[in-house]
């Protein structure tokens, strides 16, 4: 039980940790606990609270399709966002990483339709997972690109492979305009020397 108790509080430190870089939410927690006289409330928990709100909400199947996309958009643009304002390049490929995985799932989902509407504690399941996909402290946008989406044969890329096939794709024409270049550049020479050798005549 301690270890659970653990996880939850090494997780809640890493939230607040993540959304300490965002000067606004600052401000509002120190307005938040003035107000409600607690401070020992910190950031992850308002996040949290209302996430577990809207949770109840898509569980009561209010506005569930809106509130799913809403919370799989809304934090991740933020921080895509400021990836590419920021040179550190991991934040890039982890957001990166998770708009990829997420317009697989918005793909998929619109390829079934209603039917995927009548499954079950379909949006509940999906709003699960979308938190998960995003949050940093458990990639999982990662282990599903990397585990299922590369798994497709013609989205797997090879790094070496594809340079060379690039570089050999790029060789030839370079080559033959190179030839050109000096061909026109021989042509220019002999000429000259040939409107040279006239007027000496």
């Amino acid at each position: 039980m301690e270890g659970v108790q653990q996880q939850i509080q090494h997780h809640i430190a890493e939230v607040d940790k993540y959304l300490s870089e965002i000067d606004s939410l600052n401000v509002f927690e120190k307005q938040f606990q003035q107000l409600a006289q607690k401070p020992q409330v910190k950031k992850a928990h308002i996040l949290l609270g209302l996430i577990a709100f809207i949770f109840f909400l898509v569980l009561l199947n209010v506005w569930a399709a809106g509130f799913t996309t809403f919370v799989g958009f809304l934090y991740p643009a933020y921080w895509s966002i400021r990836a590419l304002q920021t040179r550190d390049s991991k934040d890039d490929s982890q957001w990166l990483t998770y708009w990829v995985v997420f317009s697989f799932l918005i793909v998929i989902e619109n390829a079934m339709g209603d039917w995927m509407e009548g499954v079950p504690l379909y949006y509940p399941a999906k709003f699960i997972l979308i938190v998960w996909l995003m949050y940093p402290g458990t990639r999982g946008a990662e282990f599903v690109f990397h585990n299922v989406i590369k798994a497709i044969p013609f989205l797997h890329f090879e790094e070496k492979s594809f340079s060379k096939g690039f570089s050999d794709a790029l060789s030839k024409p370079v080559s033959e305009g190179m030839d050109a270049v000096r061909n026109a550049s021989q042509s220019a020479e002999d000429a000259a020397r040939k409107l040279v050798d006239s007027e000496e005549d």
